[in-house]
């Protein structure tokens, strides 16, 4: 399975670039190095912009990294967003009934909760754009899940990279059910392919200490309500769900 780059100078955004540009192939990963670049600069400059002092030494990687042009960068962020929804609801119905859980079931209900949110997408386009990310799934759907933002407490010494230690932790339990997890139907195989971008060997997340957010570094139980159940035309298991 490949490596995410966790010894790039700036990790959480070779990883983001990783999210957005998965294939394993040269000009692929060219692409994430290229999409990393592109975010660090885009950081420095607004940092820069903010009257912050920016580390003009720790950018020269961008130099050789970037200049790649990356005219479906938006298009990519709004696929391995909806791709994250969908595998967040194939979590969630495995958590309130494992017969229900399906990609079928899973891109049904993100389609129809993308709808009442205003937002648009079909099932056969949700189909289409699911293959080319199922490498990264798990770490969409952890971004998903964690509202898509890395939080801070730096009065009790949380900082930015133990949280990005924690969504990858995160990723890391979806991978791993994601992987582990097979239903009952007959010849049915695991959600995600034996192929997917993972932590190095022998990585763990940082020792949580005092005071340090609750909930941070686990996927915890989620659920569908019988109401959403019911408008997916899927069958409950008979009693009421906490919503996810």
């Amino acid at each position: 399975m490949p490596i995410l780059p966790l010894d790039h100078p700036e990790a959480p955004i070779a990883v983001m670039g990783t999210m957005l540009y998965p294939g394993t192939s040269e000009p692929d990963r060219a692409k994430a190095r290229a999409c990393a670049a592109l975010i660090a600069t885009r950081v420095a400059r607004k940092l820069h912009d903010d009257g912050e002092t920016v580390n003009e030494q720790g950018l020269l990687w961008t130099f050789t990294d970037g200049g790649l042009p990356l005219d479906d960068l938006e298009t990519r962020w709004r696929d391995g967003t909806a791709v994250g929804q969908i595998f967040k609801a194939f979590f969630a119905l495995y958590c309130t009934d494992p017969t229900l859980a399906s990609w079928k079931s899973a891109t049904k209900l993100a389609t129809i909760t993308a709808g009442l949110q205003g937002a648009s997408g079909s099932r056969a386009l949700l189909y289409k754009i699911r293959e080319p990310l199922l490498s990264v799934a798990h770490l969409w759907a952890a971004w998903v899940i964690r509202g898509g933002r890395f939080q801070s407490k730096p009065e009790v010494g949380y900082q930015l990279d133990h949280d990005f230690q924690f969504f990858l932790n995160e990723a890391e339990g979806l991978r791993h059910w994601g992987q582990t997890w097979r239903p009952e139907r007959s010849k049915a195989g695991p959600p995600l392919p034996p192929e997917v971008w993972h932590m190095p060997e022998g990585w763990s997340p940082p020792a949580r200490q005092a005071g340090w957010p609750i909930g941070v570094g686990r996927i915890r139980e989620m659920f569908i309500d019988e109401d959403l159940l019911a408008r997916a035309c899927l069958r409950g298991p008979g009693r009421p769900k906490k919503s996810a």
